[in-house]
This record gives C-alpha cells, structure tokens and sequence, in this order.
C-alpha cells in the first residue's frame, strides 16, 4: 500500500467506500491505477455488438515514467458477467463464457452478438475480480486494492456508439488512518443528525 494518507486517498474513500472502478463517459479516478479497460465495438451495417476487455498489466504495462498503465505485476481479470441495457430498459446478461482469452493470456475477446437497431444498447456493466490484489507498479511503489470490481460504459448521447470504453481502476484499500477518518466523519454526521432531530422534535 502506498504510504501516506492523502487527501485524494480520503475523497476516494468517502465518493466510492465499494469496490466499484468504473465511471461513465471514461473518468479517471485520481490515484487509481488504472489496469485496462473495457471497449466496444459496434457493427451498424450487421447490426451486431462486441465488447472487449483490454489487461494493461505486467506486459502490457506502460514503461516508467509513463503513467497510463502502471500495473507492473501481471494482474489477472476473473470476470462475472456482463449485463448490457437497451435503450427500452431491457436487460441481457452475458456469463463468463461470451469472453474468450486473447493471445496475450490476459485480455478478453467478447462474441459478436445481435441486436435491434431501433433498440440500440444504452449501457454496459462488467462485474469480476482482480486475482491479486497486491500489485507494484512501474515507479516501483505497491499499491493494495480491493478486489472486486464493475466496469460500467455509458455515452452521454443516451446511445452506445462505437469505441466507447471505460476504465479498470483498483481502488486502494484505505490504511488505518482513512478509516479511522471515515469512522470520525460518521461519527460526526450521527451527532449533527439527532441534533437535527432533536431541534425537529
């Protein structure tokens, strides 16, 4: 784990307190390394969609001083399902199977799957597990995270479109003193919470 509690350590703690990584319309958690991504491709000549989830740890790391991609230890992706909504709410959950290794060992390929061009896919949600938790990273610091993880993609046209992708971050377990923080803020918030009450009553 990183040493030192920051005060970007603490705004993550209190925004997230789960082990979800991933935001809408590609967003960046600060302090979060980032171990891959999850994309899309869609075809609207066949009408068909493929999601693939791109490992950028240990080989496909990037090189110190670049920060893109700066998982030095191999981290593998144990993923759950994969849940994409359409535009009518509907729902179709995809098992582990839809995805099949890559060459590289680490990164997933999604089976190209049919859809309705007027009920286009309005979201994505992948859900697995990172099979370390503890990882270095290219400027040789280690870093602790949680190890589950949702990969949630969106589009703020309210429509899928092609290339869209998010970001696989792990969220770093927060060291003595975040919970300590995170048990004196709820501490705080009970007390100003039956003074509010009280002063209602």
């Amino acid at each position: 784990m990183r040493s030192g509690f920051t005060g970007a350590k603490a705004l993550a703690v209190l925004t997230v307190l789960a082990p979800a990584i991933i935001y809408a319309d590609p967003i960046l958690i600060p302090g979060a390394p980032v171990a891959g991504y999850m994309i899309l491709g869609l075809d609207q000549t066949n009408h068909t969609f493929e999601f693939d989830v791109n490992n950028q740890t240990g080989p496909n790391s990037s090189t110190f001083p670049d920060p893109t991609f700066p998982v030095a230890t191999t981290v593998g992706f144990n993923l759950a399902s994969l849940t994409v909504t359409f535009a009518d709410n509907s729902t179709l959950i995809l098992p582990p199977s839809y995805f099949s290794l890559n060459s590289d060992g680490i990164s997933y390929t999604g089976t190209p799957t049919s859809y309705n061009p007027s009920n286009p896919l309005k979201a994505a949600d992948l859900v697995g597990a990172f099979a370390l938790t503890s990882w270095t990273l290219n400027d040789s610091s280690t870093a602790t995270v949680d190890a589950a993880f949702s990969s949630l993609v969106t589009d703020s046209s309210g429509s899928l479109q092609d290339t869209d992708f998010q970001y696989i971050q792990g969220i770093e377990t927060p060291e003595p003193a975040a919970w300590l923080f995170i048990a004196g803020a709820g501490a705080l918030l009970l007390i100003m919470q039956r003074r509010l009450l009280g002063e209602v009553g």
